[in-house]
């Protein structure tokens, strides 16, 4: 019984890929280790797309102390249930964000698809359910989770969850970026607004021939119209205009590989619609721990 116990604890702690040692009682679990040499009190500028301006780049992964995240691993399976009602309930086609505002969602995703290991096998989870889907792509399994929603798409069409999720994964597939249009359109808000989330949760590796950004803001600028008067976030706003500044507008460098882009009316008439947005500020529902 006891040993069940500590290998559960170790695939709570795997589960949300974390790290730690046992070798000091001072340990440190990191997202992201990267080699520092001196703290510096200035912070780096970071810009919001790659080198070659093909794809978005990630939010700083935070350092987490281990009390913090054995916290946030306890808090997610006492909320269990009511997490995972929460994020099915975002998956559906309204503007309700309860689920992707949940304290603890990371520590919930990395537990969820688990649950059959965990448990031993004497339960069972719905395989093609978004809850499970999203916890997939937690974990990196993101040929799975392609194969899952494909499955739920095809059992209900039009389905906005599998459509927005597979639609995230075109950043690493080209291949699924119809279903992120066809999320947007059904469901502008609440498709920018999970696109702005997933910066600070999930992180994809793109095609390095996949020049996401283009498709992206070229998707944008045709479906322009739905920008009017949708809200957006502020963190998206500046990271989209920032993004346009150095895919459009700065000078381009003159290097033989270098794509050229020609910048429609079109184009800026999309972007003028998103920076008018700065002033909006989204209201937020963060379920705090007990």
């Amino acid at each position: 019984m006891r040993y069940g116990k500590v290998l559960m604890s170790v695939l709570f702690l795997c589960a949300c890929g974390l790290q730690s040692a046992d070798t000091s009682p001072q340990i440190t679990i990191v997202h992201e280790i990267k080699p520092t040499a001196k703290r510096k009190t200035a912070h780096k500028k970071i810009s919001p797309l790659t080198e070659n301006n093909f794809s978005f780049s990630y939010n700083d992964r935070a350092v987490m102390p281990n009390k913090m995240t054995v916290q946030k691993i306890k808090y997610s399976v006492r909320k269990f249930s009511r997490m995972t009602k929460n994020v099915e309930r975002f998956f559906q086609n309204d503007n309700n964000l309860e689920g992707m505002n949940e304290h603890a969602i990371d520590a919930w995703g990395g537990l969820y698809s688990l649950r059959p290991e965990l448990a031993e096998n004497k339960i069972t989870v719905d395989e093609y359910s978004t809850p499970y889907i999203l916890s997939l792509i937690f974990l990196g399994k993101y040929e799975q989770a392609q194969t899952n929603a494909l499955v739920l798409l095809k059992k209900t069409p039009d389905h906005y969850g599998a459509l927005l999720l597979l639609g995230m994964l075109s950043m690493y597939n080209r291949e699924n970026f119809p279903y992120l249009e066809r999320a947007f359109v059904m469901n502008p808000f609440k498709t920018l607004y999970f696109f702005d989330w997933h910066f600070s949760y999930i992180m994809f590796y793109p095609q390095d021939d996949w020049d996401f950004v283009d498709a992206f803001f070229k998707m944008l600028t045709k479906h322009r119209s739905l920008l009017v008067d949708l809200k957006i976030p502020p963190n998206l706003v500046s990271r989209l205009s920032k993004a346009f500044i150095l895919k459009y507008e700065e000078p381009q460098r003159n290097e033989p590989n270098e794509p050229k882009y020609r910048i429609c009316s079109e184009m800026y008439g999309m972007i003028q619609l998103i920076r008018r947005h700065y002033q909006y500020v989204p209201k937020k529902k963060t379920v705090k721990t007990d």
